[in-house]
This record gives structure tokens, sequence and C-alpha cells, in this order.
């Protein structure tokens, strides 16, 4: 499993500590040459807790692969200009080929690789970029983007824009990579930048949601999460920042509801 360093930092996840325990196979086979028979319903169950075990170790490794890709990854460079009327340069920004150029050997470096999904209504079109790790870990950023209109250009390149630009915001978003200024043409995924610790009210409902949701929630793997959420090492309730809440009492009440 992945540590921290003395830095906080997350070392690179060995991945030959996910595979150290003993397998489903060996654990029946041993309980068979003790008892003599195979117990079908104790092979069940422990084929289950074994997947439940290594669907935790997965998630925790993502968010350690995450945190890690974070503490490296560089501000992005700008590499495209967007002239005025007049020809001049009015602003740049990093279209979605030069920041993946930029980040593509920290995504390796840390197990890590991409994809994208798209989910089409009447109001526009969803893009969901898909983070998953060699662990088997998945985790996701989004952008919905209503209907694009550019200028000249038919019902086709409006809509090819408008995923295009639409990969860009999701990308960044589940990766929680910022670029070295903030874009004129989209909302940067950055945190608030008020610090201030969530209230000793809210710490005891939160803390509260979390003892309801018992061993349907791994600690570790949340507190890897909100890491990743507020770019920074989170380990107890008092140091989330105030405008994560909202989002961390929604995930941990969907925890606590799942059946």
């Amino acid at each position: 499993m992945a540590t921290l360093d003395e830095d906080g930092l997350s070392q690179r996840t060995d991945l030959a500590e996910l595979t150290s325990a003993p397998r489903p196979i060996e654990i029946i086979a041993s309980l068979a040459q003790r008892t003599g028979e195979i117990d079908v319903g104790a092979m069940k169950e422990i084929m289950a807790l074994h997947r439940e075990e290594e669907a935790r170790q997965a998630e925790r490794a993502l968010y350690a692969a995450l945190a890690g890709f974070q503490s490296e990854c560089p501000q992005i460079r700008k590499t495209k200009g967007i002239p005025d009327n007049k020809g001049a340069i009015k602003y740049r920004y990093a279209p979605l080929e030069s920041i993946i150029d930029q980040v593509r050997p920290l995504l390796l470096d840390h197990g890590l690789a991409y994809h994208f999904d798209t989910e089409h209504d009447s109001h526009g079109v969803r893009v969901i970029c898909v983070i998953t790790h060699v662990a088997g870990g998945k985790h996701q950023g989004s952008a919905f983007i209503p209907g694009v209109q550019v200028p000249r250009a038919n019902a086709a390149q409006n809509a090819s824009a408008g995923i295009t630009y639409g990969k860009r915001i999701a990308f960044l978003n589940a990766l929680g990579i910022m670029t070295a200024d903030s874009d004129t043409d989209g909302v940067e995924p950055q945190p608030p930048q008020d610090d201030t610790p969530l209230t000793d009210e809210q710490v005891a409902d939160l803390q509260s949601v979390l003892d309801e949701c018992g061993d349907k929630l791994d600690r570790q793997a949340f507190f890897g999460w909100l890491s990743v959420k507020c770019r920074r090492e989170i380990k107890t309730l008092d140091e989330v920042p105030s405008w994560a809440y909202a989002e961390a009492m929604r995930a941990a009440v969907r925890k606590r509801d799942t059946a």
C-alpha cells in the first residue's frame, strides 16, 4: 500500500503489497484440508469478503496515486493564443492536447490512465473524464456543456466544439489540475482560497453521518478522497475547510444510504 513520506506526500503505490494477502482459493484449500470438506456457504462468504477488500485497497491506491500525481504536477503552460479583431493576443489558454502532453509522463509514472464518456440530453452534453488506476480504482470528473454556438459553424461543428471544451474541463476537474493563470474561456477547477475550518457543529454533524456508515465506509479512502479534493493532506475532520463541507457531507450520506 502507498505510504506518506516525511513531508506528508504520497509515495508510489507498491502493487506487490496489494496482492500479498492470501488469495481466496488458498484460504478455501486450507479450510478444506483442515475439515476434509468444502463448505459452499463459507466459500461464497470468503469470495465476497475478498472482493470487498480488493475494492477498498484499489480505492486507497487510486487516491494515493492521485495525491502523488498532484504533488508533482506543475502548473500547466498556456500554449495557444486567441487574437482580438486587430490580431493582438487577447488571452491565452491550454488546449486539451497540450495539457495531456504536459502531464502524460506523470500519469504513466503513477499508474493512471483516462478515458471520456458523454451523456446527451435536450439541454446539452455532459462530458465525463474517468481516471483509472492500475490497481483497479476509478475516479471521475465531469463538465456539463449547454448548447454551444460557434460563429460560422454548422450543427456538427458546434457539437464537436462543445465536446472538446467539455473534455478539457472534465480532465482538469478529474485530476485537480490548475493552469498557470485563470482562463477567460472557462472556469478553472480551483478550490476557494478561504481555508476557514469547519465549525464544531459541522464537525459533529459530519462525524455522526460517518459513524452511521459503519463498515460501509473505508475511512482511509474517504480521507484520501478529501485530500485530493482539497489538494492537501486531510487526516481529521477538523482539517477540512468549510468550503468542502457540503460535498463531504453529500459523499458521506450517499455511502450511508447505499444498500
